[in-house]
Formats: structure tokens, C-alpha cells, sequence
């Protein structure tokens, strides 16, 4: 998240994008709101895989093979989850990091000349810098779609077929 006072948000931007007198990382932020909407817009699904497990398991024995078979399916969608999670985000760190706010340079960057020549033109300065960063940070709205649904079929849906058997 980015600092609520304007004059952190300017020391922020003048420090390309990380300040570590009030422990500020823009890139890290970054990274852990993209686990949080990952894990959004994806537990429905999730819950909804695990439910179809937790129906087979009603149906089968206890002494039957197929339920530790389960069991194992079920922690198997839990780790690639979290894994997912947690490796997409750190994607999307480096894509914050590397291509969107980079180069971290004042003389290279038209974003940061932007941000940081902004600060002593008059009222409105903070909202008009974090106008800056949202119109910077949509420019990857399709890459962070892309990539969630990617992931999702390569990591959650591929594996489950794997394991029952479906190549």
C-alpha cells in the first residue's frame, strides 16, 4: 500500500518506490495485494474442487483404497494452491519491480519524473500521484489475469488430472 501522508508518499517516490525509515516497498506491497486477489478470485473455485473430493469421500468406505487416495488429491490442491499463490505474486513483484517501475532512475523514467516533480505544484498532489500509479499498475491488469489463469490450468486443474489419471 502506498503511504496515506503526502509528505511519505513524496519521500516514497523519491526513494523509487521504497522507503525504509516507515518500511515501505512498493514492489513487496505489490506482491502481497496480488496474493490476496489471487486467493479471492480463486478460493470459490477451490472450495468448489474440494467439495466434489469431500462428495467422493462420503460415498466410499473408509477401509476402501480410494480414501487415502483422496485424502492425498485433497492436500496435493491445497500445497499447488498456496504455491500458486505465493509464486504469482512474486511474479508480480518482479514485474512491478523490473518492467513497471523501472527503471529506478529519475533521469530514465518518465514515471518517477513524474511523480517526483509533481510534489510543490499546488493542491491535489497526493491524488494525482496515485492517479500515476494506477494508470501505471493497469498496464499489467491483463498480465495478472493471464497469469492467474495459466497458473490455475497448470497447476491446480493439469495436476489433478494427472493424478486421476487423465493425461
Amino acid at each position: 500500500m502506498l503511504p496515506e501522508n503526502h509528505c511519505v508518499l513524496r519521500a516514497t517516490n523519491n526513494r523509487y518506490g521504497q522507503y525504509e525509515l516507515r518500511d515501505i516497498d512498493i514492489y513487496f506491497n505489490g506482491r502481497y495485494l496480488a496474493e490476496s486477489l489471487i486467493r479471492q478470485s480463486t478460493q470459490t473455485y477451490k472450495s468448489d474442487i474440494l467439495e466434489v473430493i469431500s462428495f467422493i469421500d462420503t460415498k466410499i468406505s473408509a477401509s476402501s483404497t480410494l480414501a487415502p487416495l483422496m485424502q492425498r488429491l485433497r492436500s496435493q490442491i491445497d500445497e499447488n494452491y498456496e504455491r500458486l499463490a505465493i509464486d504469482l505474486g512474486a511474479e508480480i513483484e518482479a514485474i512491478l519491480s523490473d518492467r513497471l517501475f523501472a527503471p529506478k532512475d529519475y533521469d530514465e523514467s518518465q514515471f518517477w519524473q513524474q511523480t517526483i516533480d509533481r510534489w510543490g505544484q499546488g493542491s491535489g498532489y497526493k491524488g494525482d500521484v496515485l492517479s500515476l500509479y494506477s494508470q501505471q499498475v493497469k498496464s499489467i491488469d491483463a498480465i495478472f489475469v493471464d497469469s492467474i489463469q495459466t497458473a490455475w490450468r497448470d497447476r491446480i486443474i493439469q495436476p489433478i488430472l494427472t493424478f486421476l489419471g487423465d493425461r
